[in-house]
């Protein structure tokens, strides 16, 4: 069995794939040996809040309805970024990338392929930042303009990633490559990387005013904050299955009510029609349309309307639990026909 699957991958995809791990790995590659120049208690920093953010890649929040997962590690990742630059940020964002791809999936595929596009988009759009940050600090503009590019940055995270991520997926389907419906679809991600960005930039003045040991009380907080939207979703993904059950058993019930040779009909307590089979138009000799605008009563013999009123008004005021009655319809050329 091969480690690396590829057999649904299309020649297109499988070529898209490689060219990203390829570009991913060789990302990682320098980010870590420009991490190992670092000294003392700066590279324990620096390894510290990657295995954070690994931590918070441990539990990913699988969005509902999609295959999309959210990792929550974004946070940490982006605080390395301000704090340690952009080659701190990429081996974190791969650590993240690594350990939530392992959690939600069991192929190779995704487990490479997540964090080698991960690091690819970190380097090219921290490298951005880090020009953009330098040309801030010349300008000697204040924290409002730095939050402002965090933010900026976060977008331009999740676009590169986003379009990664779903032309790798377009071309395994050999579907049309739709990067402006991509994005607007999960445009909502790309605001929670934007809110991330401005967490992380609060956490960031927090830290060059108080020092390292004040970011950990912000620690606990963000933890409980992807808890509590990891079950929100969870609660959200159980009841969006409920009510796909409920959908499949009125499917089923509608298959078996429409088809059924006996005929049958759903009918008011009003005795107005809501609904008739085909075996019981073709009882009375009449079509649907008539049915539906018509009253139960007006399609049964004189004689026999008490004989189903009366049972009736008792079910509807709780004095009985069924009713059973044997009554003459009226068949479209006068005839009675016997119903049950």
């Amino acid at each position: 069995m091969q480690l690396i699957d590829m057999q649904d991958y299309s020649p297109a995809a499988r070529r898209f794939w490689w060219t990203v791990v390829v570009l991913g790995v060789w990302a990682l590659m320098y980010s870590i040996s420009r991490v190992a120049r670092l000294e003392g208690i700066v590279l324990f920093q620096v390894l510290l809040g990657a295995l954070v953010a690994a931590i918070v890649g441990l539990f990913p929040v699988r969005i509902p309805g999609a295959k999309t997962v959210l990792a929550g590690g974004e946070i940490f990742i982006f605080l390395v970024l301000l704090v340690y630059g952009a080659p701190a940020a990429v081996l974190a964002a791969a650590l993240e990338g690594a350990v939530a791809s392992w959690r939600s999936s069991r192929r190779w595929t995704s487990r490479i392929g997540t964090p080698a596009m991960a690091s690819l988009a970190m380097l090219a759009c921290g490298a951005i930042f880090d020009l953009a940050r330098a040309l801030i600090g010349k300008a000697g503009l204040n924290s409002a303009t730095l939050l402002v590019a965090a933010m900026a940055f976060a977008v331009l995270y999740w676009v590169v990633s986003s379009l990664l991520t779903s032309m790798l997926i377009a071309l395994k389907r050999g579907a049309e490559l739709a990067p402006r419906r991509w994005l607007k679809e999960m445009s909502w991600i790309g605001l929670a990387y934007a809110t991330a960005a401005a967490v992380a930039c609060v956490l960031y003045f927090t830290f060059d005013h108080f020092g390292f040991p004040a970011l950990l009380i912000a620690v606990p907080l963000i933890v409980m904050f992807m808890s509590s939207l990891h079950f929100y979703f969870q609660h959200k993904d159980s009841g969006e299955r409920h009510v796909e059950e409920l959908k499949e058993s009125e499917s089923r019930f509608h298959s078996a009510f429409t088809h059924a040779a006996i005929g049958m009909a759903l009918v008011s307590a009003e005795g107005k029609f809501i609904q008739a089979n085909k075996a019981f138009c073709e009882m009375l000799g009449r079509t649907a349309t008539e049915l539906l605008a018509s009253m139960l009563t007006q399609l049964v013999n004189a004689e026999d309307v008490s004989a189903l009123q009366a049972p009736i008004e008792k079910l509807k005021k709780g004095e009985l639990a069924t009713v059973h009655t044997e009554i003459r319809g009226l068949h479209r050329d006068g005839s009675d026909v016997w119903m049950s």
